[in-house]
């Protein structure tokens, strides 16, 4: 999404523009289509729906969707001491739905071993689970470097350096 939104002051380049493939072009358009961010990313809310796995939601949405279930105010029951379980059934659906995405591996997932910036060893076929899946060494890698950082944002002194 980052990319196709950097992309604003490309058209600038009428002559570049020009010369790529109508392919190319078609499918620029429907990136941009797809992460339109009106109307709270409609068109890849009805997409992500729509979608089998295996896929890989856009993590920015999938937090924004969380934080909603989690502080919207219309899931508050005014007695303090009775469980919503309407929230609570919202969100499971939400995490089943987002697990049931990413549960297939693709294709390529046993190659990602191999390349250089995953400094890890392959995984013990011995010791995992039939449910683990090849993806779950290259989670559990993306896991420990967030919260390597998590307690560095506010107060960390790269911040000052850049």
């Amino acid at each position: 999404m980052v990319i196709t939104m950097g992309l604003a002051s490309a058209p600038k380049l009428k002559d570049v523009w020009e010369t790529l493939s109508n392919r190319d072009t078609n499918t620029f358009a429907s990136l941009q289509k797809l992460l339109d961010v009106s109307m709270n990313m409609r068109y890849y809310r009805q997409k992500i729906q729509l979608a089998k796995a295996p896929s890989i939601p856009f993590l920015p949405v999938v937090l924004k969707d969380q934080t909603f279930f989690r502080e919207n105010s219309t899931f508050l029951i005014s007695h303090p001491h009775l469980i919503n379980f309407a929230k609570f059934t919202s969100i499971r659906q939400f995490v089943d739905k987002t697990k049931a995405l990413t549960r297939e591996n693709y294709y390529f997932a046993n190659d990602l071993t191999r390349y250089p910036f995953f400094s890890m060893t392959p995984p013990d076929t011995s010791v995992s689970s039939p449910s683990e899946g090849a993806l779950d060494c290259v989670a559990d890698w993306v896991e420990d470097r967030l919260s390597q950082v998590q307690s560095c944002y506010l107060h960390c002194d790269l911040l000052s350096k850049l």
